[in-house]
């Protein structure tokens, strides 16, 4: 085990070259890993568009934890980190209430929470958690808040860029269209469908397992995997069709004049030619889920939106590699 300043270092020049704030923060969290000798650690979030936290980035937190993950901000660790106090120490032997408002899969004998900021404002906390008593002197206090000072960064980095990505249309790196503009196609395409009355289908496709993927094999694989399955997906859609990019692990699509019995088909097309193949140098074997929906008679925008999320939420219910379209 290295001396903190060194593990530091190292994170500072990662900060450096960060093209995704995903990539520093999962090595922050490994480096306090191997630094720190924490068993797991998590960093939360509050989404700004619906004030939720949220799991942003996780170490050795069970991917269901992360799925049902639901906190308020309260009055135990997560209200004293967020409106008073910079850094808490939680013990198994300590009040059940500030136990359990940061338990999340893993019985733990003793936690470190640090409040994450931005720009003055508390916007989540990391927290490291031991499967041993501790005791955290000055010196791991000073590293952990640096680390945390590391994420708040990153994150703030990562938000300058969707501004800027705002502005274009295309993401550099896949070539898909970004969201914003494929909702402006969209919104048009909509628009065009309901006045001739032209059937439309939209669908999300999700990679399956795809924060696991980011956590064993790192950043770098997790995005090559991601532009292949774009790349794939691009070759099965006509030149009618729009793709986007929607998330780190998402596509968005809409096909003008597809009817329900054609989208089976296309959507069919997508699962075999996604399960049969190997990807990225890693070799894996991977599949997707799909949430789509037709356009129904007198749907507004926001309806089809809403009732495509409920689709793809209905087919992860189902279980990887399912299919759930909804039809009028």
């Amino acid at each position: 085990m290295g001396s903190l300043s060194t593990y530091l270092y190292k994170i500072v020049n990662e900060l450096k070259e960060q093209k995704y704030s995903t990539s520093t923060i999962h090595k922050v969290l490994y480096s306090l890993r191997d630094s720190l000798d924490i068993s797991a650690a998590v960093l939360v979030i509050r989404n700004q568009q619906t004030g939720k936290l949220e799991i942003n980035n996780r170490y050795n937190i069970a991917d269901r934890a992360a799925r049902t993950f639901y906190r308020e901000i309260g009055n135990n660790v997560i209200g004293r980190i967020w409106y008073h106090d910079e850094i808490i120490l939680t013990s198994h032997n300590g009040p059940v209430e500030d136990y359990k408002d940061i338990y999340l899969d893993v019985d733990y004998k003793t936690a470190l929470t640090v409040r994450i900021e931005a720009e003055n404002q508390t916007r989540g906390y990391l927290t490291v958690y031991f499967d041993k008593e501790t005791e955290a002197d000055k010196e791991q206090i000073m590293f952990l808040k640096a680390n945390a000072a590391i994420c708040s960064f990153a994150l703030m980095q990562d938000q300058y860029r969707r501004v800027i990505s705002s502005l274009r249309q295309t993401d550099s790196y896949t070539g898909l269209l970004i969201y914003n503009f494929f909702h402006q196609k969209l919104e048009e395409e909509f628009e065009r469908s309901t006045r001739y009355n032209i059937p439309l289908t939209t669908a999300i496709m999700r990679i399956d397992d795809f924060v696991d993927i980011l956590e064993l094999c790192g950043t770098d694989i997790a995005q090559t995997l991601y532009k292949e399955v774009a790349d794939d997906l691009r070759t099965l859609i006509r030149g009618i069709d729009v793709l986007g990019s929607m998330g780190r692990d998402e596509f968005i699509l809409y096909m003008p004049s597809t009817t329900h019995s054609n989208a089976e088909i296309v959507f069919n097309r997508f699962k075999e030619m996604t399960e049969s193949k190997k990807y990225t140098l890693k070799e894996m074997s991977i599949s997707i889920t799909i949430g789509a929906t037709t356009l129904f008679q007198n749907d507004t925008l926001v309806d089809l939106i809403n009732r495509l999320k409920i689709s793809l939420h209905n087919a992860i219910i189902k279980g990887r590699g399912s299919v759930c379209l909804l039809s009028d």
